[in-house]
């Protein structure tokens, strides 16, 4: 899942998909058919080896109502694998990122 966000592919298996939404880097996560992650990329130009280069711009997260082990698991390693120091979690049946109360509908950009 993460290594289609991070080339631009699309990736499907078994309850996630990643879908390419346009040609200069953008993403979204789905589990079970419900969006979890969009993310965007900027576009710089031809890099090394001419290929294109990019830097991540913006990623915005959300439970979708699902605050899910298997939710949180996606969202969590979307962090990991782009290097971010965050975290999605449940204490006491309360969804939290990082250390701030969120519900389970909400947005959160990292």
């Amino acid at each position: 899942m993460v290594e289609a966000i991070q080339t631009g592919r699309s990736f499907s298996l078994a309850n996630t998909r990643v879908t390419a939404i346009d040609k200069t880097g953008g993403s979204a996560v789905y589990l079970h058919g419900n969006l979890i992650a969009t993310l965007k990329w900027k576009y710089h130009g031809l890099g090394i080896l001419l290929r294109p280069s990019y830097t991540l711009e913006l990623v915005q997260c959300t439970l979708a109502g699902w605050g899910t082990v298997t939710t949180r698991s996606r969202l969590n390693a979307i962090c990991r694998g782009l290097d971010m120091a965050c975290r999605f979690g449940q204490r006491k049946g309360q969804q939290y990122f990082d250390d701030q109360v969120i519900h389970e509908k909400q947005w959160v950009t990292l």
